[in-house]
């Protein structure tokens, strides 16, 4: 059986969750990627998203249901 593919989230969703602008969300992605010692084109994943704004993996799924 292959492994679950991560969830990535765009600048897009992480603007539509934080209720920002997205150049505020696209300077949370860059802080998020330096703390991750990801570089600049890597996604983002939810989990890596929620362990640094400290959201619940479920008020975010939450939100991006609300936007779809």
């Amino acid at each position: 059986m292959p492994a679950e593919t991560p969830l990535t989230l765009s600048l897009k969703d992480m603007a539509f969750i934080l209720r920002s602008s997205k150049s505020t969300a696209y300077r949370m992605r860059r802080m998020i990627r330096q703390k991750a010692g990801r570089i600049p084109y890597e996604l983002i994943t939810l989990e890596e998203f929620c362990l640094h704004t400290r959201l619940s993996e479920q008020h975010v799924l939450a939100r991006l249901k609300e936007n779809k």
